[in-house]
């Protein structure tokens, strides 16, 4: 089997490649089940151990309880640490494979989160489950033109007065994934109608060249 290092550089050569015809506007989304189907969780680029600091920071001092979906699992970390601070998580995946090793690799920590296959877009998820919803691995990926149905979606999804928490890329400061990347008016433009924005700030730990921003949106209505 190819060492860790030697797999890391494939996968992050594949996504610069995925990023240059995103830009192109040559391909859609990536094909995450043949990204997961070959490679261990921890050989992933982007896996840790550990929660992601503003959703932690969020659940702490807000003092989160009930059902929480983590959207856009993948390698299930932050729905098993969420599951840690007590709260009741569903982690879904459009890729079965990645949820297959998420539930392997997280054996060992008898963890009670419930990992499931799901699309977001399409999801069979039963409506008004989740008292709140955690992305940081999800709507950046999706179509512009798919967007808005992600805010329906979600909307549904979230019980009375839930709370969408959302990390994305930034536009405010010079990108290197521009081509992804979201502004305060953007991100008004697709939630407004469905959600009250409660606030918007960076990431703490924002790198340069890939600036990003936590948005907190809570259910209308």
């Amino acid at each position: 089997r190819p060492n860790n290092n030697a797999l890391k550089l494939s996968l992050v050569l594949d996504f610069m490649l995925f990023f240059w015809k995103k830009k192109q506007k040559e391909i859609e989304t990536p094909d995450w089940e043949e990204i997961y189907k070959p490679t261990q969780i921890k050989d992933l680029p982007w896996f840790s151990e550990t929660l992601d600091k503003d959703f932690e920071k969020e659940i702490k001092e807000r003092k989160l309880k009930g059902n929480v979906l983590d959207i856009g699992t993948g390698t299930g970390t932050h729905a098993v640490q969420m599951a840690k601070l007590g709260l009741n998580v569903t982690g879904i995946d459009i890729s079965r494979n990645a949820i297959e090793k998420a539930k392997k690799f997280w054996e060992k920590e008898k963890s009670k989160v419930n990992f499931l296959f799901d699309d977001i877009l399409h999801s069979t998820l039963l409506p008004e489950t989740f008292d709140y919803a955690f992305d940081k691995s999800c709507f950046h990926w999706l179509m512009p033109e798919q967007r808005a149905h992600y805010a329906d979606i979600v909307y549904g999804l979230l019980k009375k007065n839930g709370i969408l928490f959302l990390k994305v890329n930034s536009s405010r400061i010079k990108s290197n994934n521009e081509s992804y990347s979201f502004s305060i008016k953007q991100i008004e433009e697709i939630f407004s109608k469905k959600f009250e924005i409660i606030e918007i700030r960076d990431d703490i730990v924002s790198r340069k060249g890939n600036p990003k921003m936590l948005i907190i949106l809570k259910k209308k209505f």
